[in-house]
């Protein structure tokens, strides 16, 4: 699955990639959906997925800005940051 079908199912929207930027062991990336609005997302080299908790709130413009957002796994679990990435306590 890619992606964008992740995030289409967490969103129930249609989704455009924009941006993406390498970050330490993830990616940030930066979407669109429904055509106008833009969201961001982690996802790390290990298939991890963290979406922001308020997609029409900001996003992050680069890494150093992720810790000023709040975040939730791909299956709705809230994170916390740590050494400036999204992470799930277990």
């Amino acid at each position: 699955m890619t992606i964008e079908d992740r995030l289409k199912k967490i969103g129930d929207c249609d989704i455009k990639i924009i941006k993406s930027e390498i970050v330490k062991d993830a990616k940030l990336v930066i979407f669109k959906f429904d055509e106008f609005d833009t969201s961001a997302a982690i996802i790390y080299n290990t298939g991890e997925l963290f979406h922001l908790k308020d997609w029409q709130g900001g996003v992050p413009a680069t890494q150093k800005d992720i810790e000023e957002f709040d975040w939730l796994s791909e299956d709705g679990k809230d994170a916390i940051v740590l050494d400036g990435l999204p992470r799930l306590l277990i």
